[in-house]
């Protein structure tokens, strides 16, 4: 026995202390690990399937996180932006991150992306990671094709790692986003919907499958005649309602590689979940046309997206039109029909 501070001990209360001392790290560590820390933070999934299963899941192949970048802190209830990008396009993402991606308290912005087919590609990657910290990779090789995968990843990062954020927006590397606008729209919505539970974006109205040509689908794929509706993929709004629920039905649907149909059409029309269309809040290319060509400035309709395919001249030049043009009638331009 020892005498502390005049009490006795015995040895086995000293190797009871001398344990709780060694494990007490090693504990702290395990719970603040993310995969541990975030399958806790998420029981409100309402799934069938274990938790712990899940997040090594994605649609129909086994998942890891090859890059994991945890962004969102706290009780904050900020905007996640996932902006979807091909390994190889590390000047668009250079653009973005220099215009409308700049760093923003009420915003967290990610980069997602597959594994790179060559050694030089993935080691460009590691590096362009460790300089900005915004980089979400799957181990899913980064191809058209797999396009599924990397949008379901998107959605498995919100559920388990950014489930306060309060909107979700999905977007191409391509595309230009009006910040200063978004954020006042953003206030604006969920000011006047408390709860809303349906997904903005540019609608495609029961579109036909095409049986040839680049989006040539197989009858075996997809024997329908027509496509549900859906959403045209670059530039998605998920409400936080309707996250999880989206994420847990693509987990458990057949995979389909069109990747807009297959979230925001197929798993959206089985999870009884509808859309609102802002394809008036979308410039046209008329529109970047006269700001970006033309130097207009007395454009005054809001805009939200300046469209796809934007180079990077188009996209810097509508940063500094967006910066000092903004509008207060927004949700006058929703469509609900």
């Amino acid at each position: 026995m020892l005498k502390v501070r005049g009490q006795l001990v015995t040895r086995k209360q000293i190797l009871v202390i001398c344990g709780i001392i060694f494990c007490l790290p090693l504990l702290i560590l395990l719970l603040d690990h993310p995969r541990t820390r975030y399958i806790l933070k998420t029981v409100q999934l309402k799934s069938a399937f274990s938790l712990a299963s899940d997040y090594t899941h994605l649609v129909n192949i086994n998942f890891t996180f090859n890059m994991l970048p945890l962004i969102c802190i706290g009780d904050e209830e900020p905007l996640l932006i996932l902006v979807h990008s091909a390994t190889n396009h590390f000047n668009n993402r250079k653009v973005i991150r220099e215009t409308w991606g700049q760093y923003d308290d009420d915003i967290r912005l990610l980069f997602l992306v597959g594994t790179a087919n060559g050694k030089d590609i993935q080691e460009k990657l590691e590096e362009e990671s460790k300089q900005h910290s915004d980089l979400l990779q799957g181990n899913f090789v980064d191809t058209y094709h797999n396009l599924t995968y990397k949008h379901v990843m998107g959605l498995k990062y919100a559920v388990y790692h950014c489930s306060q954020a309060k909107f979700v927006l999905k977007v191409d590397d391509d595309v230009f986003v009006n910040i200063p606008t978004l954020k006042m729209f953003i206030a604006t919505y969920i000011c006047q919907n408390r709860q809303p539970t349906k997904i903005l974006c540019s609608r495609i109205r029961n579109p036909t499958v095409l049986r040839s040509g680049k989006w040539a689908t197989s009858l075996e794929d997809y024997p329908a005649k027509n496509y549900p509706t859906h959403c045209g993929g670059f530039a998605i709004f998920y409400p936080q309602n309707v996250i999880s629920t989206l994420y847990e039905m693509a987990q458990k649907t057949k995979f389909f590689w069109v990747d807009d149909v297959f979230v925001t059409g197929i798993c959206a029309k089985q999870s009884n979940i509808t859309h609102i269309g802002i394809e008036h809040l979308v410039l046209s290319t008329a529109d970047v046309h006269n700001i970006v060509d033309l130097s207009f400035t007395n454009i005054t309709k809001p805009f939200l997206i300046g469209r796809i395919n934007l180079n990077e001249n188009q996209i810097r030049s509508l940063w500094k039109f967006g910066r000092s043009h903004t509008s207060k009638t927004i949700l006058d331009y929703l469509d609900y029909n």
